[in-house]
């Protein structure tokens, strides 16, 4: 079994945060479908996929990450989306909302490392000018 998740985190995160959250959340996925960290599970942060693909077009990158396919398997390249914020920034929300509305599992996760995923429902538009923190998440 081969399971791939996007971490979407805002863009001023630390590196370091980033590398950790990631690793938390392979670990989570990893005990819940009682697996070993060392089975496929990758966990991708939205940093490295956008310093890997994106090709100066916001929308298509954004678009990309929720429909690219695996170019052997065809399969899509990320199962799962997951933040751990409640509050989101202009582009993670957009990223988000677009893994929704192409009905992709998309969870909120606390930073707690023992803590489950909650499932979100949609993202919701509170101050459309404010690009940072303008949006939040519902969970169902």
């Amino acid at each position: 079994m081969r399971i791939r998740a996007f971490f979407a985190h805002p863009s001023g995160m630390d590196e370091d945060d980033v590398w950790d959250a990631c690793i938390d959340i392979r670990d989570i996925i990893a005990k819940k479908q009682d697996m070993d960290t060392t089975d496929h599970i990758r966990v991708i942060s939205g940093r490295e996929d956008f310093q890997s693909n994106f090709r100066g077009n916001w929308e298509d990158w954004q678009t990309g990450v929720i429909t690219r396919q695996d170019s052997m398997t065809g399969k899509p390249v990320y199962d799962v989306f997951i933040t751990g914020s409640t509050i989101l920034g202009r582009a993670t929300a957009g990223l988000l909302n677009t893994a929704l509305q192409a009905e992709k599992p998309v969870f909120h996760w606390t930073g707690d490392p023992d803590a489950p995923f909650e499932r979100i429902a949609k993202i919701v538009i509170e101050d459309p000018e404010d690009w940072t923190h303008g949006y939040r998440i519902e969970p169902f």
